[in-house]
């Protein structure tokens, strides 16, 4: 298994949440705050 590296960040308010099969997320819009963006970080096997 190899690490996952991602270039998103999140803040202290975020919320997560659990995709339906087991992945992880959370919505943000920093920078651009014309457009909220999901990040989706698959779960580990």
């Amino acid at each position: 298994m190899s690490a996952l590296t991602i270039s998103q960040s999140f803040g202290a308010a975020d919320d997560f949440a659990t995709f339906d099969n087991g992945d992880a997320g959370w919505a943000y819009a920093w920078g651009d705050m014309t457009k909220l963006k999901i990040v989706r970080v698959p779960r580990c096997p």
